[in-house]
């Protein structure tokens, strides 16, 4: 079987330009490189229905310009890249399934106090439904699957498209997510997720423009509301462009003065009585799994019932690395530092 491959030069004829292979290996990654950078580079902020249910501090970083503590790898653009292109098939699947696609690709308007907001809603079919296709992490996607939900910020970002199809005079009364898991993982679930149908919620849209509103307020007085979230480690602010910066990664913190908190003193207190209580409840039920554990080995059986419920004994061998077995410099390359915050909790007399 011959391959034809147009405007290719004749390997035989020997005018093709002499590329050494290190050339072509430092092309295709530099290749790469820029286009993962120029994906995943900060565009100038514009209020937009794709940023619904963003933290509204960081929509504020980024109304203002701040510059990035945080910039994503060039990765995260080659992800988005992939979301394009799946963008582009299902289009194609669409009309393979002979569904009748009105609107594709379509722009829509929303007038707020301060402006615009813009949405740019994927396709809108059969006179009822807009749908928004989505390419999701695997922890979106598993949530979004065992909870039949979509993540707050898509129900909110498809009621502000049929808040703006209403406007227009369009007839689209619901909406559906799409969501295609980007990192599905070996054995993992590999189908996308469709959410049930989503009813135009106008309090919901309305919430929606409002948030757009209150990033201008705060950008205008060069203020930043409080966060919404409270812990760096985890989603979404692990994610987040301006991380370090929101919570003075990296800053010198005074180890001398002591801040006045006495307004949080039920949050001190309560905190304080649920981490006693959650180390308790977890040496017990350590304590109470042992001992099905031990009753399941000394009856030679993997799965037991108690009452309404099944103990299921799981045993399998993982690989650990023994760095012990490692050479220094080989443990020097492969650790990575991890910035830890948290807050301890002790009786005021002891500062340690």
């Amino acid at each position: 079987m011959s391959t034809t491959v147009e405007n290719a030069t004749d390997p035989a004829a020997g005018t093709s330009r002499v590329i050494s292979p290190e050339q072509i290996r430092q092309t295709i990654n530099g290749w790469f490189l820029a286009r993962g950078l120029g994906e995943s580079a900060l565009k100038t902020y514009t209020p937009r229905a794709s940023s619904a249910g963003s933290c509204v501090r960081s929509l504020v970083y980024h109304k203002l310009g701040v510059p990035e503590s945080n910039p994503p790898e060039p990765e995260l653009g080659l992800i988005l890249n992939l979301g394009t292109k799946l963008h582009e098939e299902m289009t194609g699947w669409l009309h393979e399934m002979n569904l009748p696609v009105e609107c594709h690709e379509f722009e829509l308007e929303i007038p707020y106090a301060n402006g615009i907001i813009t949405g740019h809603l994927d396709w809108a079919i059969g006179q009822t439904t807009i749908v928004d296709l989505k390419s999701a992490s695997r922890y979106s996607f598993d949530l979004m699957k065992e909870t039949n939900a979509p993540l707050p910020g898509y129900r909110t970002q498809i009621n502000l498209y049929l808040h703006g199809a209403k406007l227009k005079g369009l007839p689209y009364t619901h909406g559906l997510i799409v969501a295609y898991c980007k990192d599905p993982g070996v054995g993992q679930e590999r189908l996308p997720w469709v959410s049930d149908p989503l009813p135009y919620d106008p309090e919901l849209a309305e919430r929606g423009i409002g948030m757009f509103g209150e990033v201008d307020r705060h950008a205008d007085a060069v203020t930043l509301p409080d966060r919404p979230h409270h812990v760096v480690s985890d989603y979404p602010c692990r994610g987040c462009r301006w991380r370090d910066l929101c919570w003075k990664i990296g800053t010198e913190l005074d180890t001398e003065k002591i801040a006045d908190l006495d307004a949080m003193s039920e949050i001190a207190i309560r905190a304080d009585r649920l981490n006693s209580e959650w180390k308790a409840m977890k040496d017990e039920a350590d304590d109470l799994r042992g001992q099905l554990q031990a009753a399941l080995i000394d009856a030679g059986v993997t799965h037991g019932h108690a009452g309404g419920l099944e103990a299921k004994l799981i045993q399998f061998d993982r690989d650990d690395i023994n760095p012990n077995l490692l050479s220094a410099s080989a443990r020097a390359a492969a650790t990575v530092m991890t910035h830890v915050t948290y807050v301890k909790i002790v009786p005021k007399k002891d500062r340690r």
